[in-house]
């Protein structure tokens, strides 16, 4: 059947048309026009039509080039009436493990895939194809309602879902991805507590002997738990004067994949490293001897907080070192490319989320304008931010 108002998209090879099918109601010779666009192209000398399932114009232009993609890596027609959640869930997870995903991540996926199946499945919802917007916000509303997700997890679960129809669409499993157009503001991550430097000192000077000299090592470095709990002996060299980080994820390698050097730091890490036993190769342990329990070492953490006094103790974590590094050499006005590659990062933006602006950083910031007609900042007698100076950038 021709097209009507039939015109080629451009740049598309092969040349691929698109124009709305006429079609007669029955019982009357009536010739009405089809909502949804249709396709027109050759290939192999043969003439095929599909319909691209939408009715807006630019967005079948789209799905148009979307459509020559698929046909210039050999893939015609996709018959996916009989595609199932069921199955492309299962394709998709299976996609992920072959992407080498640390097992952290996969175990994440395969859960909120699971918990995907099991919606579609008592809500009716079989065929693929068929799943529309409107299921997602339904399913989207099922996870704050029935499970009580945050808003971070919500976008974080339908993120994957989205990634998944487009996987799909891309690999021929459907002929096209409804939830394409669909568009979500990335939720910004919730506060987090931050020790103070304060803070810090407390905790180091209350802490039993075993576990002072790992509070320092979170404290004075930023490493993660995990790297923490894997750094050995031969990752330490004094001579040089640096931790090599080569492990600490759950596949056994970093997070990122890539190893990094920290500085030690002279007075606050160097002397407390050095008045180590070496039990292990490991260079920390727990008071058992064996290697250090993230959960144990958290729950004592806590407990430690709320002796000193703490405000909100439950709040703090491990974790919570980390911030505090961060933002301390953020505050000293530390050059962002040390902080990000001590840390382990690649983008500035990441930081914004360990910063934290203490009241006396703020105070100082609102004394150094001044208001006036010159725009002058008075920055005071030595003109110079005092956690800029030489003697406060590396002194904790």
């Amino acid at each position: 059947m021709k097209l009507i108002d039939k015109q080629i998209v451009e740049a598309t090879k092969p040349a691929i048309y698109i124009g709305k099918r006429t079609y007669k109601s029955k019982g009357s010779d009536d010739v009405r026009v089809a909502k949804p666009y249709w396709a027109e192209y050759f290939v192999h000398g043969r003439q095929h039509q599909e319909s691209l399932g939408v009715s807006n114009k630019a967005a079948a232009v789209r799905v148009a080039y979307a459509l020559a993609e698929r046909l210039e890596r050999g893939q015609m027609k996709v018959r996916d009436s009989r595609r199932t959640v069921q199955e492309l869930a299962d394709r998709y997870y299976g996609y992920c493990k072959a992407r080498n995903l640390t097992p952290k991540t996969l175990t994440k996926y395969r859960g909120q895939l699971e918990r995907f199946k099991q919606w579609c499945k008592s809500e009716g919802i079989r065929r693929a194809r068929t799943f529309s917007p409107d299921d997602l916000f339904a399913y989207r509303s099922y996870l704050s309602e029935m499970h009580g997700l945050s808003e971070k997890s919500i976008y974080g679960e339908t993120i994957l879902l989205k990634q998944l129809f487009k996987w799909a669409s891309k690999n021929g499993y459907l002929a096209r991805n409804l939830l394409e157009a669909l568009r979500f503001p990335k939720v910004r991550s919730a506060k987090q507590p931050c020790f103070s430097m304060q803070q810090v000192e407390l905790l180091l000077a209350n802490s039993e002997p075993w576990a002072m000299p790992m509070f320092s090592a979170l404290a004075f470095t930023g490493i993660r738990v995990g790297e923490l709990q894997q750094l050995k002996w031969e990752d330490v060299h004094f001579g040089r004067n640096v931790i090599h980080i080569t492990r600490g994820g759950s596949d056994g390698r970093t997070k990122n994949k890539e190893d990094r050097f920290i500085p030690i730091h002279g007075q606050k890490l160097k002397p407390v490293l050095q008045s180590l036993l070496r039990k292990s190769e490991l260079v920390f342990l727990m008071p058992d001897g064996k290697a250090v329990s993230p959960r144990k070492l958290r729950k004592y953490l806590k407990g430690l907080c709320k002796e000193c006094g703490f405000e909100k103790p439950k709040q703090y974590k491990l974790h919570t070192f980390r911030h505090f590094f961060a933002s301390y050499c953020s505050q000293q006005n530390l050059s962002y490319k040390y902080i990000l590659e001590w840390m382990g990062h690649s983008s500035s933006s990441i930081l914004d989320i360990y910063f934290t602006m203490n009241d006396r950083q703020a105070q100082w910031a609102m004394n150094s304008l001044s208001f006036n007609a010159e725009n002058r900042t008075v920055l005071g007698q030595s003109g110079v931010h005092p956690s800029a100076m030489p003697s406060q950038v590396t002194k904790f």
